[in-house]
């Protein structure tokens, strides 16, 4: 009866929801014992970096299986916690992958649901108690849409996300492997920072190859980051919307620039500022006129503002959800409906990639939650990177790789069904940070009226 706590997880959302029928223990087998070097790797593993919100923490599983009858009439689900092939109904059967960070449901050779997280290059404990939250998650998702047994995205094969050895290593090199990360990250927290900067085109060929190199490249001053571009036509000029933050600050605020088709583009001038955090400056038009939504999470509030003066003045109009920990929340108009996309957090201290989706007849609401909420919970794209856009005769979406760090790459999906009843993705391409020298990530992409912009971040030495 002592199990990891997302297995505790799993076996309450199905006494509250569903039905547990029965219990079928299996054995240790003896390829789950660890060595004792194994073991004591483990223990110092859990000495350093604690148990907090830990889905490896042991569970007494007793008070969500009391009471459990023994005969039953008909299963819908087996789920198999350990390797076991009982003779009725749908096997469903977890697997773990600790070289990407990925878990997996299969029935048989069909995959029923996947999640991937944030690798960990030190503490394998960490890695592995943040997948098994996310497991828990991904299964109560699962069970809860059991009557819809085609998935909403097609789940086939995903490219390694940044491979994480430990996986493979002994304990004496997952000790040194850890040193070795704490030491790195320890010096680049303490001697660096990250720095956001933008890149914009005009040029149809560059945009249509997604050729970045191409584009012209902006670079904030030493003492701040530019990030999170939004670009807008209005007529022949582009403005692009981004947050700015100084670090001395530690708090971002909504600035615009004009951009270029010469490639020159205007200083950043700061148009929006509240006492908390703001970024990803979603704009687009509406009714004759302007309308942004920032991020505004730190406020737990989604907020519209309407613009008084292009681009410059904008006024609050109204708060479109309150009480919700949302971040980079896209809204678009597309098949006679507004659309809002965001993310929240994913359950597991490792980011918010909880994808959410709402529809309205216009973008004031009222917004109606999506069937297939939450639509999933994944590194790779599960955090919105854009407004949806038409590339190459597609509606994409572009949403962010977190994987193997924060903001690491994009991934562009077509849209391939977006009605109040279902909906269907499919990757079309990835973009790495190769493209800008020096870079460690990429995280936003926007088009508008032939106007393309996309941001890098690359690690700085002091300030």
């Amino acid at each position: 009866m002592t199990q990891p706590a997302w297995v505790c997880r799993v076996l309450e959302h199905v006494r509250s929801k569903h039905t547990l029928a029965q219990l079928i223990p299996v054995p240790e087998t003896p390829c789950e014992r660890e060595s004792p070097a194994m073991r004591l790797f483990h223990r110092m593993d859990d000495a350093i970096y604690g148990r907090a919100a830990d889905g490896l923490t042991p569970c007494d599983a007793t008070p969500y299986v009391a009471g459990v009858p023994t005969a039953v009439q008909r299963v819908d689900v087996v789920l198999a916690f350990a390797p076991c092939e009982p003779a009725a109904a749908e096997v469903w059967t977890i697997h773990r992958n600790d070289a990407l960070t990925e878990a997996t449901v299969r029935a048989g050779e069909k995959v029923i649901a996947r999640t991937t997280a944030m690798p960990d290059a030190i503490s394998r404990r960490r890695a592995m108690s943040r997948l098994g939250l996310r497991t828990a998650a991904m299964l109560q998702h699962a069970l809860d849409g059991y009557g819809n047994r085609i998935p909403s995205r097609p789940i086939g094969p995903i490219s390694p996300i940044g491979p994480m050895e430990m996986g493979l290593m002994g304990p004496m090199g997952l000790m040194g492997r850890m040193v070795y990360g704490y030491a790195q990250r320890k010096v680049r927290d303490r001697f660096t920072h990250g720095q956001w900067s933008i890149a914009f085109s005009f040029d149809p060929a560059a945009i249509a190859a997604l050729d970045f190199r191409r584009f012209h490249h902006v670079v904030p001053p030493r003492d701040r980051l530019w990030a999170d571009p939004f670009v807008v036509a209005d007529g022949d000029r582009a403005w692009v919307f981004l947050e700015e933050m100084l670090y001395a600050e530690d708090r971002g605020v909504i600035s615009v620039m004009e951009v270029r088709r010469d490639g020159t583009w205007s200083q950043p001038r700061r148009i929006l500022e509240r006492p908390y955090h703001l970024s990803y400056p979603c704009v687009f038009r509406w009714n004759g006129g302007w309308c942004m939504v920032p991020e505004s999470g730190g406020n737990r509030t989604v907020e519209l503002y309407r613009c008084v003066e292009f681009p410059y003045r904008w006024e609050p109009q109204t708060v479109l959800m309150p009480d919700v920990h949302a971040v980079d929340t896209t809204l678009f108009e597309a098949h006679g409906r507004w659309w809002m996309f965001y993310a929240t957090d994913s359950g597991d201290a490792a980011g918010f990639d909880r994808l959410w989706l709402h529809f309205a007849d216009t973008p004031l609401g009222p917004w109606t939650p999506h069937p297939a909420n939450p639509l999933e919970c994944d590194v790779i794209g599960g955090r919105p990177g854009g407004r949806p856009f038409v590339h190459q005769g597609k509606l994409v979406r572009a949403g962010q790789i977190g994987a193997p760090w924060y903001g690491h790459a994009i991934q562009l999906r077509e849209l391939v069904t977006l009605t109040p009843d279902h909906w269907e993705e499919r990757e079309v391409a990835r973009i790495t940070p190769d493209w800008a020298p020096g870079s460690s990530g990429t995280h936003t992409l926007n088009a508008d009226g032939g106007v393309m912009v996309v941001d890098a971040v690359r690690e700085r030495w002091g300030i």
